[in-house]
């Protein structure tokens, strides 16, 4: 059996439901937590569908999965609400909560299960790209046109901060040559930008169709974003 924190297991059905949410263009409305749940209420700019996102945090279960009682909020909350969707993150799902959730046509998602199976390459990468562009807005206030409007990245050779640019590492009685550096003292290719790193590495990834590193680098941006909205008290997606 795993020993995984329940903690780290919220955080990531958190990330899984905010990959969605960019995914599918959806906006948060409104957002409730307990101890068991977090709800979402959320719609789509370019239609009048309404979403309800339930992430199960906690339940009677010892897996802390979706059980039939859960998914049996689910199909009250379905019969009395009027949504157009409802969602479920939960840690695990029961066999039996599974086929009531499935009568009901509810979607949901394991911690296990991927969502980015109907997401081609390219649909992640542009993804990628409204991110780095709202990124680029709030950190530099403005978006570089061409490579070499952008400041986060250089070719020109910088004083390597590990050895401070002496290419010695002075590690026991002998001097060795710096492992960052490897003796020159300076580093080229330089990135002071995670944001420039990230998309950099997307277009080498798009090349090669790695849709699991696309993936990473679209989570990636988004707790960057997450972070630097909450650095400037405004609302993250979550």
């Amino acid at each position: 059996m795993s020993d995984r924190d329940p903690d780290n297991e919220k955080s990531e059905l958190e990330k899984k439901a905010e990959l969605l949410m960019e995914l599918r263009g959806y906006q948060k409305e409104k957002l409730r937590k307990d101890e068991e749940s977090i709800d979402i209420e959320a719609s789509k700019a370019d239609s009048d569908e309404s979403v309800l996102i339930r992430i199960v945090t906690k339940s009677n279960l010892k897996s802390n999965g979706v059980g039939v009682d859960k998914a049996g909020e689910v199909k009250q909350i379905a019969d009395e609400k009027d949504f157009d969707k409802v969602i479920v993150f939960g840690r695990r799902f029961s066999k039996a909560a599974k086929e009531n959730l499935n009568e009901i046509d509810v979607e949901f998602f394991s911690q296990d299960k991927k969502i980015i199976s109907s997401f081609n390459p390219q649909t992640l990468y542009l993804k990628i790209h409204d991110i780095m562009d709202s990124l680029c807005k709030i950190k530099c206030g403005y978006i570089p046109q061409s490579e070499s409007e952008c400041e986060g990245y250089s070719k020109d050779p910088i004083k390597c901060y590990y050895c401070e640019g002496s290419g010695k590492y002075m590690g026991s009685y002998r001097q060795h040559r710096c492992p960052i550096c490897g003796g020159t003292g300076s580093r080229e290719n330089h990135y002071s930008c995670k944001v420039r790193l990230i998309s950099d590495n997307a277009d080498f990834h798009l090349k090669h169709s790695w849709t699991n590193l696309l993936q990473n680098d679209l989570l990636s941006l988004l707790t960057i974003l997450r972070d630097t909205k909450l650095e400037n008290d405004d609302d993250s997606l979550l």
